[in-house]
């Protein structure tokens, strides 16, 4: 489910997503449902509010929708976007069965939210998505870089078992257990690949 979510937000990363006027009206449009799916989502410093979404409207009944409230929208792949002058609103659609459509839709949020603390020190300029998610008992931060070099990567897998309390291993992932300024935090990080791309992510219990 994650690598889905990382995905979908990979791509919308790219656009100007989801800012609040559309996605409210949207939320309310009759047969449309939406439920929370993450709690306080950062992608690349951007507050957005994350929701998947069941609505018996299909598409032929939200494109009516958008246009007598004279929405732009346009479908590109799984994405609608709609939008006025001043917000846009993004639903990835999952499926349609039977009428009923799902998937996601993002919005953006003016709440002031901020990533984890990286307990070493990463190249930063090198980040090309940093996603961060909440649940009820986790706090979830997902960085992938690119272009690290092979020395870079040592360097910084060296530093990382160094300030380790606890090193093991899982399928796809090397996992080290740190604590930094009082905090607990587990940092999974997988291996580079011949483009010097990596995944790297922190997690912290609530």
């Amino acid at each position: 489910m994650k690598n889905m979510l990382v995905i979908i937000l990979t791509s919308l990363a790219l656009s100007n997503i989801a800012f609040a006027h559309v996605c409210t009206y949207v939320k309310q449009i009759k047969g449309f449902n939406s439920a929370p799916l993450f709690n306080k989502v950062i992608i690349n410093g951007k507050s957005i509010d994350y929701f998947v979404f069941k609505s018996s409207c299909n598409l032929a009944c939200l494109f009516k929708n958008f246009k007598q409230q004279q929405f732009q929208y346009g479908l590109s792949a799984n994405n609608l976007s709609v939008f006025d002058q001043s917000s846009v609103a993004t639903l990835t659609i999952d499926s349609i069965e039977k009428n009923i459509v799902s998937g996601y839709l993002t919005c953006s949020s003016n709440e002031k939210r901020a990533y984890l603390p990286i307990p070493v020190v990463v190249k930063q300029n090198k980040i090309i998505l940093d996603l961060q998610t909440e649940d009820n008992k986790t706090i979830s931060r997902s960085m992938t870089f690119s272009n690290y070099s092979q020395q870079e990567y040592i360097s910084l897998m060296k530093l990382l078992s160094s300030k380790s309390i606890k090193t093991t291993s899982e399928v796809g992932f090397t996992n080290y257990q740190i604590r930094s300024t009082g905090i607990n935090y587990l940092i999974k990080t997988t291996v580079l690949n011949r483009g010097g791309n990596f995944m790297l992510i922190i997690e912290r219990s609530k």
